[in-house]
C-alpha cells in the first residue's frame, strides 16, 4: 500500500497537527486478529511547498500552479514500486497493490489509478480534492479508456473545510462520474452521522478537577436538598444539626457532539462486533487528548 503525505502516516512527531494516521498500529492490530494478511505500507513524504504542484492533474489559474500529478504517478509506478518489489517480499499483482491518500493526496492517488490500472488495483480516496481546477479530475475520469476498473474506496466527511456541503457535492459528483464509466457501487458498510450538539444522557462520575480519582460521584445533602462539599461526606454524631449526606452518582442530561453509527442494510454485525467498534471509536477519540488518563481510569473500573 502506497500512501501519500508520508509524514502523516506513522509518527505524530512529523504529522500535520501532531495527529498521525496510526496506519502501522491499526495494521498490526488487524493482523493480530486475523482480519488481514501482513501488509507492506509505504509512506511517501510530500515535498512541502511543491506538494500542491505535484499532487494535482492540471494547472489551476487561480493558484498559478499544478499539473504534475501525471509525473508523480509515473514515479510511483515506474520507480518507487519496482524498488519496493525488489527490496521486499511483495505480491506484485495489481490486485494486491493499493495507492491512497487524503485531500490532494487522494486526488493524485486517483490519477495514479487511472493512468496505471495494471499497476494499482486498489485506490483509497479519503476526502479527495475534487474541487481542484473546477473539478478537472472528473474530466479525467470521463476520458478514462481502459477496460480495467481498480477497486475504489471513496469517502468524505460532512463537516470538512470552509464549505462542507460543497465537499460532499464534489465527492458525489466524482462517484457519479465513476459509475457512468462502468464502476459498480459496492455494499454500504455503514452510515455515519455527526451531530454538533446532540442531547444525550450520561453518568457523571465527577472526575473533573478531582485529585482523588477513586472517589466517585458527588455529596448530596438529603435534608436540605442541595449539593454539599466533597469533604462533607459523613454526619457528625455529636452535632444535632449535622445534615444527612449521601454520595451519589447522578444520571444527567447533557449536550455533546456525537457520532451516530448505522450499519448498512446488508451488514450483519454481532453484538460483540458493535461493542468492539464502539470501544475502538472511543479510544481513537480520546487517545490524543487530555482526557486519556480519565478514560484509562474508567476502562479499569469497567473491567474490574
Amino acid at each position: 500500500m502506497y500512501l501519500q503525505d508520508g509524514q502523516n502516516i506513522f509518527d505524530p512527531a512529523t504529522a500535520f497537527g501532531g495527529q498521525d494516521w496510526r496506519a502501522d498500529i491499526t495494521a498490526d492490530e488487524m493482523v493480530e486478529r486475523g482480519e488481514i494478511e501482513p501488509p507492506i505500507i509505504v509512506g511517501i513524504y510530500n515535498t512541502g511547498l511543491r506538494r500542491m504542484g505535484e499532487y494535482t492533474p492540471t494547472r489551476d489559474k487561480r493558484h498559478r500552479k499544478g499539473g504534475k500529478a501525471d509525473r508523480y504517478a509515473e514515479m510511483l509506478a515506474r520507480e518507487i514500486k519496482p524498488f519496493i518489489d525488489h527490496e521486499y517480499r511483495t505480491i506484485k499483482s495489481a490486485a494486491s497493490t493499493a495507492v491512497g491518500g487524503s485531500s490532494l493526496g487522494g486526488l493524485v492517488s486517483l490519477v495514479a489509478g487511472l493512468q496505471y490500472p495494471r499497476v494499482f488495483g486498489q485506490l483509497a480516496l479519503l476526502s479527495p480534492s475534487v474541487w481542484w481546477d473546477h473539478r478537472a479530475i472528473i474530466r479525467s475520469v470521463e476520458e478514462f479508456g481502459s477496460t480495467l476498473r481498480p477497486r475504489i474506496w471513496l469517502d468524505v466527511g460532512t463537516c470538512e473545510g470552509d464549505a462542507p456541503a460543497q465537499c460532499v457535492d464534489d465527492a458525489r459528483a466524482l462517484k457519479q462520474a465513476l459509475v457512468r464509466k462502468g464502476w459498480r457501487e459496492g455494499e454500504t458498510l455503514a452510515k455515519l452521522t455527526y451531530g454538533h450538539a446532540a442531547t444525550l444522557w450520561r453518568i457523571n462520575l465527577g472526575w473533573m478537577r478531582r485529585k482523588n480519582k477513586e472517589q466517585l460521584g458527588f455529596v448530596l445533602d438529603t435534608e436540605r436538598g442541595y449539593w454539599a462539599k466533597n469533604d462533607q461526606s459523613a454526619d457528625d454524631p455529636d452535632d444535632p444539626m449535622s445534615p444527612r449526606t449521601d454520595r451519589v452518582i447522578p444520571f444527567v442530561e447533557d449536550r455533546r457532539n456525537c457520532l451516530l453509527f448505522e450499519p448498512g442494510d446488508s451488514q450483519k454485525f454481532s453484538h460483540n462486533d458493535l461493542l468492539f467498534m464502539q470501544e475502538k471509536g472511543i479510544v481513537l477519540g480520546v487517545e490524543s487528548t487530555k482526557w486519556e488518563p480519565v478514560y484509562q481510569q474508567a476502562k479499569s473500573a469497567c473491567e474490574s
